[in-house]
Parts: C-alpha cells; structure tokens; sequence
C-alpha cells in the first residue's frame, strides 16, 4: 500500500502525541521509506507507469491517485484507469 503510515498519521495533534513513542516513531519512518512514492524522482530512470485500480474502492483509489500525482510532479509519464468492480460468479 502506499503512504499506509503517511496516511495513519494525518490525525489529530493530540491522537499523534497519545501514541507516538520512540517505537512508533522508528515503524513511521520505516513504513514512509517502504512506501514507493518515497522514492519518486525524476533522473532515476524510472519508465512510464499504468496504473489499474478499482474505481470504487476508496484505498486503491487514493493510492493510485497519489502515485500518479507523484510520478507527474517527477516528469514520469502515468496514465490512470479506474475500473468498475466486477463480481463474478462461478
């Protein structure tokens, strides 16, 4: 997932300071550098992007939205789709 700890964490001030001890610090910054955006950069080399997501999920579509908004603002060309859910049965 990206940004799952980015994303925890943009709560309250005081909910951030009721948990926020040393170990929690040390497995925020750990998620932040596992988190693919971290490493976004132009000069890196890094080709083009097709991003799938499903369009009604609210997690993979801000993922994917962040993702692409990152690997634009780095000049990586991206392109987004966002499908429908489908069930199907067996």
């Amino acid at each position: 997932m990206i940004e799952t700890a980015e994303t925890a964490c943009a709560c309250t001030d005081s909910l951030r300071r009721s948990r926020d001890t040393a170990s929690n610090l040390a497995t925020h910054r750990e998620h932040k550098d596992f988190s693919a955006v971290t490493h976004i950069a132009s000069g890196k080399g890094i080709p083009p992007f097709l991003i799938l997501y499903v369009n009604d999920h609210p997690d993979t579509s801000i993922q994917a939205q962040r993702l692409g908004a990152v690997l634009k603002e780095a000049g990586i060309t991206s392109t987004l789709f966002g499908a429908k859910r489908r069930i199907t049965a067996s």
